[in-house]
């Protein structure tokens, strides 16, 4: 099984976003999966042109923009397990992730087979997965990307299998540095590793353990404005 991580979070990567993706990429290698790390932020991808919004546009398959996202093509294509990343920092802008999603346009795939006796019949090509963690007290800022997602890999007849959420990221080198064990957080995210291999959709349990609260909401206030 092949896997592709694409992290669209920006320059810096962020360490305990980069914990949590290598505790579920080891997961993922345990179960003897391939697993290759892509950060787009590095690359060089031109805005998506908009070709297909002309009516009279023919598609052969290729992008026309000629940058980065051409050696992405085939890696996406022969990866049985897509993991989207981010970490939304306070400069980090949708535009990044909706603007590679919509440069993904030629991997469109129909959402049925057809079978030897003339029936056709929905078939999924493989699995996608997310995680995204943020430096807000809960998951809304960044659950619209999840939902977003979860919608658009329905282009690629791809099974979406669940979403990783670690929001107050930043209470993670807090609470490390005072001494409190957070082992439990990132042996979760080695198990949905595993999971995202053998099953059809991520553990809930394993999931509210990876997004649990590490802080009241009150101490995150006052803490804001300390730092802010």
């Amino acid at each position: 099984m092949n896997a592709i991580l694409l992290d669209i979070s920006n320059k810096p990567e962020n360490k305990y976003h980069i914990d949590l993706l290598n505790s579920v990429i080891k997961g993922l290698k345990e179960q003897k999966v391939s697993v290759e790390y892509i950060n787009i932020s590095k690359l060089s991808i031109s805005p998506c042109r908009g070709c297909t919004d002309d009516p009279v546009f023919l598609s052969n398959g290729k992008c026309l923009c000629e940058d980065d996202m051409q050696k992405i093509y085939p890696k996406l294509r022969s990866s049985d397990l897509w993991i989207f990343s981010l970490y939304n920092s306070n400069n980090w802008t949708a535009q990044t992730f909706i603007n590679f999603l919509d440069r993904m346009e030629p991997l469109f795939q129909p959402n049925y087979s057809q079978s030897t006796n003339g029936s056709s019949h929905k078939t999924h090509k493989g699995k996608v997965a997310f995680i995204s963690s943020s430096d807000n007290i809960d998951s809304n800022a960044i659950s619209i990307y999840s939902n977003h997602l979860k919608n658009f890999v329905k282009l690629f007849n791809r099974q979406f299998i669940g979403s990783i959420v670690r929001p107050h990221l930043w209470a993670i080198g807090m609470l490390q540095g005072m001494g409190v064990n957070l082992d439990d957080i990132f042996n979760a995210a080695k198990d949905a590793g595993k999971q995202m291999v053998h099953q059809k959709t991520l553990s809930k349990d394993t999931l509210l353990t990876i997004s649990r609260p590490l802080i009241p909401k009150n101490l995150f206030t006052n803490e804001q404005l300390i730092t802010g």
